[in-house]
């Protein structure tokens, strides 16, 4: 049994992340992610449709660090929390191909 490897399973979703704006920070925890943009919900937080943010998170399974800069699209208020769309603004390609990657991985987009 030597050489015989665990494999762990690693549930994707959701990502603990942090959103600030100016404001503050704010813990949350992306629900979706996708190449152009994402869904986080966070418990509190005053951001209305185009305020600019950013967003830290460590993706699963690669374990990469990811810092992007957002624009909000909309706000979904809910009763206790609040569900954000962000699509990145002028991400860089380091950033964006974690992300590739990691969507790669989980099987969300085919590899290349």
């Amino acid at each position: 049994m030597t050489g015989d490897a665990t494999i762990k399973k690693v549930k994707p979703f959701p990502i603990h992340a942090q959103l600030t704006d100016v404001r503050g920070s704010y813990p949350g925890q992306i629900k979706t992610l996708a190449a152009h943009g994402m869904m986080i919900e966070v418990a509190a937080t005053a951001v209305q449709p185009g305020d600019k943010v950013e967003v830290s998170f460590i993706t699963p399974v690669l374990n990469a660090p990811v810092g992007l800069e957002g624009v909000v699209i909309k706000v979904y208020n809910q009763i206790a929390n609040h569900l954000i769309e962000i699509h990145y603004r002028n991400p860089s390609t380091e950033a964006i191909g974690r992300i590739a990657r990691f969507l790669e991985e989980i099987g969300q987009v085919g590899k290349k």
